[in-house]
């Protein structure tokens, strides 16, 4: 059962509310489906309280006596949104709906760890059978129950860190002025060249960027699936940007709307019908897998995942509008050092590789800044300053105390003394103080 109460009663609860099975049934049904929203805003209004800051606890491991130590399971938030919130993996009993199982701990802790060189990319399997059939957009919730990535979204991370789009050198921001989206897409196609597909072949052998290109790669499906007799159905990738996204729905660049058959995945919150929150978090890389569900039906995009980049000349991922503005601020602090030519700021998308084994979920800070350029961008020079940086959003406590569990085991696997944080809960001076911590940190 879950009951309801503020955030700030957590240690000392007061007027805490059982929330009704009718409406239980409601709020986790418009979670698991995005696109149901009967009753759906209603019921986030109730839970939601006056300042829509109330948060859903389980009382799953006893009776309620006080929300002290109970496992949280859902929060409110703004535009009537409901997130899942990330309680420790075990915290739930294992009989109850929230636990998660340590074979899915597991799995979403390993769909975040870097595949080697010559891992084969798997996308489709045969007609009938859906590949991540139950798998959702992973949340950024470091610290707890660690949900997968998808298929799609490690495809993509996969493509941005090869591509080295995840990299930032100011000895080349100058190039930005004249880069292009098509610029930015194209180095992932070429990417693909490294990445190997199963069965034979690479990525880019079914991967385009141009939408012009998108009857035609359906039309080549449909001709396959004709003469398709065993082993994964017939497919193609697309990657492109998209300024709007809805459940089932993206807007492109190019201001047309493209419509996905079974479930646009993404980074982040679920998206609801009206989904205003989302649009501060454009632009999206939209990865789309084109396919038919069955052999007679015509292909269209099946499915697909999006997540929030830098900019559309720029595909850095960022996790937030927040995260957008901490990289910006960092680019221009740097670029007005003399020696300004010797920093990279990297977003890292795969698990520390020196992440210690008892980790509770996916240890990945928000970016890193390196001075003294190394010849080969993929290694960081050991002589070198290497520096981590966070974003912290929000204010409550839970957030905080996962976040600082993170930044301990950061310092661990990342061998440094300290990780310098971007706090946009200070009202007054944040980017100054942000700036002057960062500098003095690298020793400028």
């Amino acid at each position: 059962m879950l009951w309801q109460g503020k955030k700030a009663q957590r240690t000392q609860p007061r007027n805490v509310t059982q929330i009704g099975q009718d409406d239980l049934r409601t709020i986790i049904s418009a979670y698991v489906q995005s696109n149901d929203e009967e009753g759906y805003v209603d019921i986030i209004n109730d839970v939601g309280g006056e300042n829509n800051d109330d948060w859903l606890y389980c009382d799953c491991q006893g009776p309620v006596a006080g929300l002290r130590g109970f496992p949280p399971a859902f929060t409110t938030r703004t535009n009537n949104k409901l997130v899942r919130l990330a309680a420790p993996w075990g915290a739930h009993a294992t009989e109850c709906p929230f636990y998660i199982k340590p074979s899915e701990h597991r799995a979403g802790k390993k769909s975040h760890r870097k595949p080697s060189e010559t891992q084969k990319v798997k996308l489709t399997g045969p007609f009938g059978v859906e590949i991540d059939s139950n798998v959702r957009a992973q949340a950024p919730q470091q610290g707890g129950g660690v949900q997968r990535r998808n298929s799609l979204a490690e495809v993509l991370m996969r493509l941005i860190d090869t591509s080295y789009s995840n990299w930032l050198s100011l000895d080349d921001q100058h190039q930005d002025d004249n880069a292009t989206s098509d610029d930015a897409l194209s180095r992932l196609w070429r990417a693909g060249k490294k990445i190997p597909l199963e069965g034979r072949g690479h990525l880019s052998e079914i991967l385009f960027t141009n939408l012009d290109w998108l009857p035609q790669r359906l039309e080549k499906i449909k001709e396959r699936n004709e003469s398709w007799e065993k082993g994964p159905r017939p497919f193609q990738i697309l990657i492109t940007l998209a300024d709007e996204i809805a459940p089932h729905a993206f807007r492109a660049l190019n201001g047309q709307k493209y419509e996905v058959q079974n479930h646009l995945a993404v980074f982040g919150e679920p998206l609801t019908q009206e989904d205003r929150v989302a649009a501060t978090r454009a632009p999206w890389v939209v990865i789309c897998l084109l396919a038919s569900n069955t052999q007679e039906n015509d292909p269209a995009i099946l499915r697909a995942y999006a997540h929030p980049v830098y900019s559309t000349t720029r595909l850095m991922p960022v996790d937030s509008n927040y995260e957008r503005i901490t990289l910006t601020v960092i680019v221009d602090a740097l670029s007005r050092l003399t020696d300004h030519e010797n920093y990279h700021v990297i977003k890292p998308v795969f698990d520390a590789d020196k992440a210690p084994a008892d980790a509770p979920g996916p240890v990945i800070p928000d970016f890193i800044v390196t001075r003294k350029r190394d010849e080969d961008a993929g290694k960081l020079r050991r002589a070198g300053t290497r520096l981590l940086v966070e974003t912290m959003g929000y204010n409550d406590p839970m957030y905080r105390e996962r976040k600082n569990l993170m930044h301990e085991l950061m310092k661990i696997a990342f061998r440094v003394q300290e990780v310098v944080t971007h706090d946009f809960t200070l009202n007054e001076d944040r980017d100054d103080i942000f700036v002057r911590n960062l500098l003095e940190a690298l020793g400028e």
